[in-house]
């Protein structure tokens, strides 16, 4: 189950988030062949063919699989005063 996974469907852009158990339900679907496409951070995006309206009722799965993306470095820098607190007047 993958939570706050997107679906959208790509000719109207119609779509949603998947919930904390990885379900979702999108309404108003164009009835005919569409193409869903799935996509998470650190999964590969999914496009997949689908005939609505569905003939069944029954929940659909689909399987994802992991991505590993390489990010670049990140530098971290900070300067740092010589000031101490007791340099520091009121007021200012």
């Amino acid at each position: 189950m993958v939570f706050n996974g997107r679906l959208i469907i790509k000719s109207n852009s119609n779509g949603g988030v998947t919930n904390v158990t990885g379900r979702i339900v999108i309404n108003n679907v164009p009835n005919g062949e569409q193409t869903i496409k799935i996509s998470m951070i650190g999964y590969r995006t999914v496009n997949k063919d689908f005939s609505f309206p569905f003939k069944t009722v029954d929940s659909l799965s689909i399987y994802m699989e992991p991505e590993s993306e390489e990010l670049e470095d990140v530098q971290v820098t900070a300067t740092r005063s010589s000031r101490v607190i007791t340099d520091i007047h009121p007021g200012r």
